[in-house]
C-alpha cells in the first residue's frame, strides 16, 4: 500500500506524532477493514490540518549548553491477543524534539 510508505518516511524523517497511528495501521495493513480505512482518513486529516506546525529550537545553542533528556513509556501486555507490550519514548536536544 503506497500510503503505508509514504506515512512511514514522514514519521521516520518529519513527523515523530503520528508514529503510534502508523505502526498500527501497518500491522494491518495485510486485510484492510473498513475500520482501518477510517483511521487512516482521519490520520491524513489530521496531517493536513497541521501541516503549518512545526519544531522550534531557541535560535543559537552553544556545546555547553546543549541538554539532552530523554523520556520514555511503556504500556505493558497491550495487545491481549499477542501479549505484547508496547513502549516509546522521545529525545530531545537543546529543547526540541529529534526522535
Amino acid at each position: 500500500m503506497f500510503e503505508m510508505v509514504i506515512l512511514n518516511f514522514a514519521t521516520t524523517i518529519i513527523r515523530p506524532d503520528i508514529q503510534y497511528t502508523t505502526n498500527r495501521l501497518a500491522k494491518a495493513n495485510k486485510d484492510l477493514a473498513k475500520k482501518y480505512i477510517v483511521v487512516l482518513k482521519h490520520l491524513w486529516r489530521y496531517m493536513i490540518g497541521t501541516k503549518s506546525l512545526g519544531l522550534r529550537t531557541n535560535g543559537r545553542q552553544y556545546i555547553s549548553n546543549l541538554h539532552l533528556y530523554i523520556y520514555g513509556d511503556t504500556s505493558f501486555v497491550d495487545d491481549l491477543f499477542t501479549k505484547v507490550s508496547i513502549k516509546g519514548y522521545m529525545v530531545f536536544l537543546a529543547g526540541c524534539p529529534i526522535i
